[in-house]
């Protein structure tokens, strides 16, 4: 059975499909996920060499990812995925900039037929062969999260299947590989949190912990599992010193940030001396919708500064 217009085999493009998606599921990093794909793809359609290309949103422009295969000892492939390297492309800009503004599949490229202008590598692409290229786009919604490039040597005669068949996966593969992208981005920030010394807990409105880091842990005594779930205030009995507990969040609800000395209790009863800087944080719509806290021990430092202030009386 063929999907009408096209000479797409439904087996073949599930059978593709359940191929992308446990790679991508299954692979420990976004770029393993990338390099998984493109290995499945030109395995399984007889393309030579692949290329994912991501839009960089600071730069507003595509870098190279990921690539497939590896050189081994192939100086010129090497000389080809170095070239590639170096470069960036805008919209609109070279073959993966070409893909990434029109948000089209590029039809077949025969690379004797473009320009250096249009493939800056068309040295590199000549001396390791390459003759035929096709461009698609990776779609999240209308938004282009991947270009693919593909090179081959010869005409695979699939040049007319891949771009239907990774048209028909693409949007499954947007989300797969946006949702990857997520999760990679939620480990980054859970490891660079459990790494940093200062206590770093967040809470709803009403001073619920909903999160605690490895620096609150040290600091206070109480585990994450512990901490979350109970009332910030009450568990560490803050005491705010010259000022109130009221003033402070009004000052933190109205200007978005607080900062000041506080001494608070430790689950052993020990009183710390502490420099907290609170600010707020909000929902996509710009409403507040909880607190974070990063919180430093100056016990040593005001102790000292105390000692200080006695020697020289």
């Amino acid at each position: 059975m063929n999907i009408p217009g096209s000479n797409v085999d439904i087996k073949q493009t599930l059978s593709l499909l359940h191929q992308l998606t446990k790679a991508i599921y299954t692979a420990a990093s976004c770029g393993e996920a990338f390099s998984s794909v493109l290995a499945i793809i030109c395995r399984n359609l007889n393309w030579s060499f692949a290329e994912a290309w991501l839009p960089d949103a600071n730069t507003e422009r595509l870098y190279r990812f990921a690539h497939y295969p590896e050189p081994e000892d192939d100086l010129d492939l090497l000389a080809f995925i170095e070239a590639g390297q170096k470069r960036t492309f805008a919209r609109g800009e070279g073959l993966p900039g070409q893909v990434w503004a029109g948000q089209q599949p590029l039809e077949k490229i025969d690379i004797s037929e473009i320009s250096a202008a249009e493939f800056p590598r068309l040295s590199e692409a000549y001396a390791v062969k390459f003759r035929t290229a096709l461009g698609v786009p990776i779609l999240d919604d209308e938004n282009v999260t991947a270009v693919l490039l593909f090179f081959g040597q010869q005409s695979t005669g699939q040049e007319n299947l891949l771009r239907p068949l990774l048209t028909a996966v693409a949007n499954q593969l947007g989300t797969l590989l946006k949702q990857k992208q997520a999760e990679e981005a939620l480990q980054y920030q859970s490891r660079l949190l459990s790494q940093v010394s200062d206590a770093i807990l967040s809470t709803t409105l009403d001073l619920t912990i909903t999160s605690w880091n490895a620096g609150a842990e040290n600091l206070y005594g109480w585990s994450a599992d512990e901490a979350i779930g109970r009332n910030a205030t009450e568990l560490l009995q803050t005491d705010f010193g010259t000022t109130s507990r009221a003033a402070s969040l009004a000052q933190l609800k109205s200007t978005g940030e607080w900062h000041g000395e506080v001494r608070q209790q430790t689950k052993d009863g020990r009183l710390v001396e502490v420099m907290a800087s609170s600010s707020t944080i909000k929902n996509d719509a710009g409403e507040v919708v909880g607190l974070v806290a990063i919180n430093r021990d100056i016990s040593d430092k005001k102790q000292a500064e105390r000692e200080l202030i006695r020697r020289n009386r």
